[in-house]
């Protein structure tokens, strides 16, 4: 058993990813529907209802994952692994200039190893925040360092993918 805080930082930080992405999704449903068709999946009619599928079940997720459910995490758990076997056949086709379409509508963001990572860690996380914890009263001082780790999780997950987002543009112009 483990102490309750890191449990609900995690919890709460996969909650958060989850319900942003889908929102964000939700803002251009035809958008993400592209992204779900050029990962040549599934059959071209499929991608919108499926995308659509995949934005519900993320918010839902999310909410699920707030509020502790470890379906909910089971859930988030195995859709990193789908999208990363997404990814996966897509890098290994070759077809690394496809939008992942992680971020929502135009993210922008191309296929490569570093998602099969982060996927990963994330997963990893997920399964972490299954364990049990040891059951005690929070208090004070806990909800403030929730919310530290919270801000500070958010704050190193946007850097990180700004530094991944960056690297292509990178190779770029070193090429240039």
């Amino acid at each position: 058993m483990v102490d309750p805080v890191p449990i609900i930082v995690i919890r709460a930080a996969l909650a958060l990813l989850f319900a942003v992405s889908a929102l964000q999704k939700l803002r251009a449903p035809a958008a993400f529907a592209d992204a779900v068709r050029e990962y040549r999946l599934l059959p071209a009619r499929l991608a919108l209802p499926f995308a659509a599928g995949l934005m519900v079940l993320e918010l839902g997720l999310g909410i699920g994952a707030f509020m502790g459910n470890a379906t909910a995490l089971l859930g988030i758990v195995a859709l990193l692994l789908l999208y990363s076997v997404a990814i996966a056949i897509n890098l290994r086709r070759g077809r690394v200039d496809i939008d992942c379409g992680c971020g929502g509508a135009r993210h922008g963001r191309p296929l490569s190893l570093w998602l099969l990572v982060r996927n990963g860690g994330l997963a990893a996380l997920g399964v972490l925040a299954l364990l049990p914890v040891v059951p005690r009263p929070l208090g004070l001082l806990d909800a403030f360092a929730i919310g530290a780790a919270l801000i500070v999780a958010s704050a190193l997950y946007a850097a990180s993918e700004n530094l991944a987002g960056m690297s292509p543009r990178l190779r770029t112009l070193q090429r240039g």
